[in-house]
């Protein structure tokens, strides 16, 4: 329906977008999670794009949803051996961890759930309620990630 509706210019699709558009920008502006002070520059943002860009953006993003839907590892990674960490809360409505994924490649899994978080956007943003622990966490990886390489560039040089 996405494709048809932005295949063509009418009056009446535009109405149609236009009414979509409301619609998800009233479901955004009542979520519950989503402090007040996010949801002023995303309805800025929304309010000032055309009804067929927005179409446009809706039906990229349903189709990287199936995509997504399909997907059962990280390929790209794991072909070209790129480290992968996940920080992941079980409790994250936002972001969800998704086990077919991850658990299938080579990604090291943090868990951060912080079981007595009651705002789940804090929960969310770990990253910047919890700077210092989670720099502490990313430096530990990138660090264990360099004396991987150090020693792999070891052993081929006395091979």
């Amino acid at each position: 329906m996405s494709e048809w509706s932005i295949s063509k210019d009418s009056a009446i699709r535009d109405r149609v977008w236009r009414a979509t558009k409301g619609r998800i920008l009233q479901l955004m502006s009542t979520l519950g999670s989503l402090p007040h002070l996010n949801r002023i520059p995303i309805e800025r943002a929304l309010n000032r794009l055309p009804a067929k860009i927005f179409a446009i953006q809706v039906h990229s993003a349903l189709i990287e949803s199936r995509a997504f839907d399909k997907q059962t590892r990280l390929p790209n990674m794991e072909s070209h051996d790129i480290p992968v960490m996940i920080l992941k809360s079980e409790r994250d409505s936002v972001a969800k961890y998704v086990k077919r994924i991850y658990d299938n490649s080579h990604a090291q899994i943090i868990d951060i759930t912080d079981e007595g978080e009651k705002d789940l956007f804090r929960e969310h943003l770990y990253h910047m309620v919890n700077p210092l622990l989670t720099t502490v966490i990313i430096e530990g990886f990138v660090s264990r990630i360099q004396q991987d390489i150090a020693l792999t560039e070891e052993e081929e040089a006395t091979a």
